[in-house]
């Protein structure tokens, strides 16, 4: 009985140390849980950025997202919940919140995500070499006459926004959708240009060279509408033989990349070979002009020397004593191959008082010709012509006397038949016009003209130019010349 019983303690024993166990391990528990409660915090990932961008009508995913919490030494995976709609039918910017949760602790991220439209619009178009007709640049974007629709992924149809713009050979398409995204489409111009290059001659039309002498090309330009200068592809051609008097041709001719081209032809005219048969060729029929200057040498003789220079021409200078200072030019013009004659010293009408009077003045002129030139002249001219009336007021019958004796004593007088009247025209022109209306009317012209009028020497060019054209030949007095003479009236 007492082994019994003692067994019995034992079993109560048991009993109360497990209970006591047991509770024990509750309580331990109990409060591992309520510390792991307190230390646990949730962990949330999201695989993205905190700002997402999604093109519109793209479908949105979202990003992944996971959370975790650490309890104890577990890490406890946690559910993740999203909240928040995305349209990406539509433009804008959009906030989707994830959160996660334990024991209400929450951990929280907020993204954004934008909806946006970066796909350009599109143009089509088969135009791709267009042809236009070029009347300059820059080409006018209303004559390209291209086709083409334009159209966007979010705003339709584009093709009335399409802008068109031309930049050289080249028209551009360009439009512009609602979010700023352009496209531009180049087409080809393909240029048809009809417009021929303009081509233009510097100096006159005709140029004169004396025999032996050296043409000097007066230089020309050209352009074209659309390539621009073309003078350096100007092609020169023609020969100039200046050894024998004919008329020749410089001929010009230009073209531009489209092969339109102009062509145009200058005259050199080469005069004064000594064969009279090279004469043939632009001085027919004998015709024969002497260009006579009286009252000089003034302060225009020295430009006239040069214009007579130019064009290789001898001239009859008729010497007065008026402007001292320019005697020196009756050298020159002496050097130069020029005939000079006497006119008068003083140009005074008092000279037609006697002969004497006027012997006297003669001879003063004549000493003067013979220092400057080294030898008298017998060619003169007389003041007023040899049939000037106002001698009648000094000295009845002067004149007549004067034209018998003068050439019993050895001189040759000579007037004119050709009178320029630059003693009453007063611009160049008229010079011009009056002198050559004339001259055409003669086989032979004695002009007179005046060194001392500024005008009428600027005449001289043109006149020459008009002679040489025409056949004319120039010549200077002398005592085989023709006696282109007026018969005195006093």
């Amino acid at each position: 009985m007492i082994y019994f019983g003692g067994n019995m303690l034992s079993k109560k024993r048991a009993m109360i140390i497990s209970i006591a166990v047991s509770a024990a391990l509750i309580i331990v528990i109990a409060v591992a849980l309520s510390v792991g409660a307190v230390l646990a915090q949730p962990k949330l990932t999201v695989y993205g950025k905190d700002e997402e961008t999604v093109e519109v009508f793209a479908e949105y995913k979202g990003p992944d997202a996971s959370a975790t919490a650490k309890f104890l030494w577990m890490e406890i995976p946690l559910a993740v919940e999203t909240d928040g709609e995305v349209d990406t039918n539509t433009l804008g910017s959009y906030t989707v919140k994830h959160t996660a949760s334990i024991f209400n602790k929450i951990a929280e991220i907020t993204q954004r995500v934008n909806v946006v439209d970066t796909t350009a619009p599109e143009i089509k178009t088969d135009d791709h070499n267009v042809k236009v007709e070029f009347t300059g640049y820059p080409i006018d974007p209303n004559t390209v006459n291209v086709k083409y629709t334009a159209s966007d992924n979010l705003d339709g149809d584009l093709t009335d926004k399409v802008q068109k713009t031309v930049d050289g050979d080249i028209c551009y398409l360009t439009v512009t959708d609602s979010s700023g995204n352009e496209t531009r489409l180049e087409i080809n111009l393909v240029i048809n240009d009809g417009v021929r290059p303009t081509l233009l001659l510097s100096g006159p039309s005709a140029v004169y060279v004396a025999a032996g002498g050296r043409y000097s090309e007066p230089g020309y330009s050209a352009k074209d509408n659309k390539d621009g200068d073309l003078t350096s592809m100007v092609q020169v051609s023609g020969e100039v033989d200046n050894t024998r008097s004919g008329t020749y041709y410089k001929y010009y001719t230009v073209a531009d990349e489209a092969g339109n081209s102009v062509k145009l032809s200058r005259k050199v005219i080469v005069y004064g070979a000594n064969s009279s048969d090279d004469y043939k060729d632009i001085t027919p029929n004998g015709k024969t002009v002497y260009l006579t200057f009286d009252d000089g040498p003034g302060a225009y003789t020295e430009r006239l020397l040069g214009y007579l220079d130019k064009y290789n021409v001898k001239a009859t200078f008729f010497v007065t004593n008026q402007f001292p200072k320019y005697q020196h030019l009756i050298k020159t013009a002496h050097d130069k191959g020029h005939k000079i004659a006497i006119h008068t010293s003083s140009h005074k009408w008092s000279i037609y008082d006697s002969v004497d009077s006027y012997m006297k003045d003669f001879n003063a002129m004549q000493a003067i010709v013979a220092k400057q030139t080294g030898s008298e002249t017998n060619i003169f001219r007389f003041p007023g012509g040899t049939n000037n009336t106002i001698s009648k007021g000094h000295k009845k019958g002067i004149m007549t006397e004067l034209a018998r004796q003068m050439t019993s004593a050895g001189y040759y007088y000579f007037d004119w038949n050709v009178d320029s009247n630059d003693s009453v025209h007063k611009t160049t022109q008229s010079v011009i016009s009056d002198t050559i209306g004339q001259i055409a009317k003669k086989k032979t012209a004695v002009v007179l003209m005046h060194d001392i009028k500024k005008y009428s020497v600027e005449a001289v060019p043109a006149i020459i130019e008009y002679c040489l054209e025409k056949g004319y030949t120039f010549k200077v007095l002398d005592e085989t010349s023709p006696d282109i003479r007026f018969k005195p009236v006093n």
